[in-house]
C-alpha cells in the first residue's frame, strides 16, 4: 500500500508539514506503523487523527518507541491502557465513549489514548538513555528506497 504514495526521500520540518505531508498518509496506508520519537505527548493523536482512523480501519498496529519523559496526563493515560489489558470493566468503559475514533482522539483524546493501549492498537517501548546520552531523540525518519 505505501508503495503508491508519492513519498519524497527527505522532508525538511521547515518546508513540510510533517504529520500532514508524511505521517498521515503513511498512517492511512498502513497495516504496521513502527516509529521512534524523542518525545511524545498526546497532541500528536489530534493532529494524526485521519490517519490513525484509516489504520484501526485497515486492522493495522502501531508500534512507537519513545523517551520516558511524558506528561502527568499521558502517563496516566497509559498507566490505564496497561490496567484495562486484564480489566475488562474498564476496557468497557473505555470502549463505550469510543463511537467516533475521529471525534474521539480529537475531544477526548487520553480516553482514546488509553483504549488504544488497552486495545493493542498502540504499543510503546521507552528508550531509556544512559550514559552521556540523556534524551534518546530520533528525528529522521526514511523512506524504503
Amino acid at each position: 500500500m505505501l508503495r503508491k504514495l508519492n513519498l519524497l526521500p527527505v522532508y525538511d520540518s521547515s518546508e513540510y508539514n510533517l504529520i500532514h505531508d508524511l505521517i498521515v498518509p503513511l498512517l492511512k496506508n498502513s497495516i504496521l506503523y513502527l516509529r521512534g520519537v524523542g518525545f511524545f505527548t498526546s497532541g500528536w493523536l489530534k493532529l494524526a487523527a485521519h490517519g490513525l482512523t484509516e489504520l484501526i480501519q485497515n486492522g493495522g498496529k502501531a508500534r512507537i518507541v519513545i523517551s520516558p519523559i511524558l506528561e502527568k496526563s499521558d502517563w496516566e493515560a497509559f498507566q490505564i491502557g496497561e490496567e484495562a489489558k486484564h480489566n475488562e470493566t474498564l476496557k468497557g468503559v473505555l470502549e463505550k465513549n469510543i463511537d467516533d475514533i475521529v471525534l474521539a482522539l480529537e475531544s477526548d483524546t487520553l480516553n482514546a489514548l488509553a483504549w488504544m493501549i488497552s486495545d493493542e492498537i498502540l504499543e510503546f517501548r521507552f528508550a531509556v538513555p544512559h550514559g552521556a546520552v540523556k534524551v534518546f531523540h530520533k528525528r529522521i525518519i526514511y523512506k524504503d528506497m
